[in-house]
């Protein structure tokens, strides 16, 4: 059994019947689910219960009940939940079983908001300047794992609706946040592969520096296929695991399998080019670059040239403006 399992039927074996004899005044205004750890994405296994995992809920109350209710609540259920539930340890020591904040309270501390922006250009809100955002995907990526999350997380019960309809509002990046992301993980994608590894490292032979490009590089790659799904992208823990289930997986995971497992440079280079090939032409395919995109400065990379192609589909201008 794994994880997720296990806590959806902790949820409606004990979880639920406690709360409908306990407190049955909050049982039409609660929130339950499972938004955090592997168990969430099904990613689990044997190396995964050694921390916040097992029989868990997370549960959610409108902000003008939480005040009142948290603590009694909380203070509750986690002295009345059985010490194992159909034979497995509840929580460590250190852990909570149930874990309780306002709907409002948990996105904000998640994703900095409790409802999605409505000028677009807050999506690029950072502690530093815009023009650094967009050349360092690392800035967007701590938000976006969480997003991920938000999005493939488990609701087990939400009578209001209130918590379904924003992770329905949250789906997924506006039009132009997203281009811009598709924009950062294609430069990453040149950025290690085409330009730092082909033309440079390749020649240099550091073995070191190598299988650092070589991780980002295909870090990226992940990041984009997912991105071009209209998804987000996980934590780098679960990426590969999340990555293979997309059908490109099957095309891509030879070749990085190619990089990763040989040190032969030679079949490094060309696994590096099978790579931004199959890159370039799904760009093509989703119409963010044209197949014969003309190419003015003669530029020797397909990637460097499509970046260009990728920000003329921005259609708000303040942010077409940050890259002038």
């Amino acid at each position: 059994m794994n994880g997720l399992q296990l806590s959806r039927m902790f949820f409606f074996e004990w979880g639920l019947p406690f709360l409908q004899q306990a407190f049955p005044q909050l049982v039409e205004q609660i929130t339950a689910g499972t938004f955090n750890g592997s168990h969430t994405l099904e990613a689990d296994d044997e190396l995964s219960r050694d921390h916040t995992w097992g029989p868990r809920f997370a549960l959610y109350l409108p902000t003008e009940s939480v005040a009142h209710w948290k603590n009694p609540l909380e203070q509750a259920l986690n002295t009345a939940a059985p010490q194992s539930f159909h034979g497995y340890q509840l929580a460590l020591a250190w852990e909570k079983h149930v874990e309780i904040q306002a709907i409002d309270d948990f996105y904000q501390q998640e994703i900095g908001w409790s409802h999605p922006p409505n000028d677009v250009l807050d999506w690029l809100q950072s502690r530093v300047p815009a023009e650094e955002w967009i050349a360092d995907s690392s800035r967007t990526r701590e938000r976006e794992y969480h997003l991920y999350m938000l999005r493939h997380g488990h609701i087990f019960h939400d009578p209001l609706g209130d918590f379904s309809a924003r992770q329905k509002a949250f789906w997924s990046y506006p039009e132009d946040i997203w281009l811009l992301r598709i924009w950062q993980e294609t430069f990453a994608i040149w950025h290690y592969g085409q330009y730092n590894f082909l033309d440079r490292l390749v020649h240099r032979q550091d073995p070191v520096a190598i299988a650092l490009c070589l991780g980002y590089f295909v870090d990226a790659v992940m990041r984009l296929c997912l991105l071009l799904t209209r998804d987000y992208s996980p934590y780098w823990k679960w990426l590969a695991f999340v990555f293979r289930q997309l059908p490109i997986a099957t095309e891509l995971e030879t070749s990085f399998h190619l990089l990763l497992e040989t040190n032969d440079r030679k079949e490094q280079s060309r696994g590096v080019q099978e790579i931004c090939h199959i890159v370039h032409s799904s760009l093509i395919e989703e119409q963010l670059v044209k197949k014969d995109a003309p190419n003015p400065t003669g530029h020797p990379h397909s990637l460097y040239v499509a970046l260009p192609y990728i920000l003329e589909h921005i259609k708000d201008k303040r942010i077409s403006a940050l890259f002038r």
